[in-house]
């Protein structure tokens, strides 16, 4: 069975890159789930989540649904507190809100699903397809490098720059070297992306050899954040990307953002295979950005509009 323990739940998160060198805080890592059988203690608490269908959008994309789950109810599991990745979704008396949740009802209705809020424990129900009978998708934020994709599926909901928060007058391009001289905040191994690690050793041996080296300061997650340390300019810059960045500058509006890290990250959910319907809401989502309502729930909630640029299922990132 899985615990939270097993789900590594990681403070400050990268979504892909962001479990740890972004400020997430509760971007899971998921390790192969055990053979033991699971023992769940589902808690339902909100009823039907309140929609806004209107009658030409309401089950538009319904024949994407096996046939046997057309009309039924989707099942939203709220995670338990360790497991919330508090940039997506916040929880109150039972009831998740903010852009994970609202992205998810909206799916559900041009699919033609009611969706149904429904608190679960412990992390033993990912290892299955649905949650008190329903078919389940997981508000749990994952990294697609760390889900075991063979029992459950993941769902893309961003897709985002991998970017550099810079401390006020501090200006970078896209070029490695551009960083020769000033202090990086990372975060250590264990709590980043695997990726990072390699990249800063090839930047600091081009550096060394212009003679300009570059200073890494490291940190964990229960250290200050590294956009705190930007701020307090303890550091010139740290990794982040366009998502946790636009929330950074929410908060210090002095800083800024530049070039580029590693490429492109998203963030994901996590879908029961079973019922077959991590497709089906993988391209309810591209509608939503196609029409629109992606960007409207998105700004809601002060955040840039990071849709996945396809339907993404499974995919890691380069």
């Amino acid at each position: 069975m899985i615990s939270p323990k097993q789900l590594g739940v990681l403070g400050i998160g990268v979504l892909a890159l962001a479990a740890c060198t972004s400020d997430d805080a509760a971007n899971v890592e998921v390790n192969p789930p055990s053979t033991a059988a699971a023992t769940t203690a589902p808690t339902p608490t909100a009823g039907p989540t309140e929609a806004d269908p209107t009658p030409d959008t309401f089950g538009s994309l319904a024949d994407l649904v096996p046939e046997d789950l057309q009309g039924s109810v989707l099942a939203l599991g709220i995670p338990p507190e360790e497991m919330r990745s508090t940039v997506y979704l916040e929880v109150e008396d039972g009831v998740a809100t903010g852009v994970l949740p609202e992205l998810l009802q909206a799916a559900g209705n041009l699919l033609g699903l009611e969706t149904e809020q429904r608190e679960f424990n412990n992390g033993d129900e990912l290892e299955e397809a649905y949650l008190d009978g329903d078919p389940a998708a997981y508000m749990v934020v994952a990294s697609p490098r760390g889900f075991p994709t063979s029992y459950a599926d993941i769902v893309a909901f961003v897709e985002y720059d991998e970017l550099f928060l810079l401390g006020p007058g501090v200006e970078i391009g896209d070029e490695p070297t551009d960083l020769c001289g000033l202090r990086i905040g990372q975060y250590e191994p264990e709590h980043s992306e695997p990726r990072l690690a390699g990249y800063f050793a090839e930047i600091s041996a081009l550096c060394e050899a212009m003679g300009e080296s570059i200073e890494l300061v490291s940190y964990t997650p229960d250290d200050i954040s590294t956009s705190e340390a930007v701020a307090a300019g303890d550091i010139d810059a740290a990794p982040t990307d366009e998502v946790m960045g636009a929330r950074a500058l929410s908060d210090f509006p002095e800083l800024s953002l530049g070039g580029h890290v590693t490429g492109r990250g998203t963030s994901t959910f996590i879908v029961g295979q079973e019922h077959g319907l991590a497709e089906p809401l993988a391209e309810a989502l591209h509608e939503l950005a196609a029409n629109g309502t992606y960007e409207e729930i998105m700004a809601s909630h002060g955040m840039p509009n990071v849709a996945p640029s396809e339907p993404m299922v499974n995919v890691v990132e380069d």
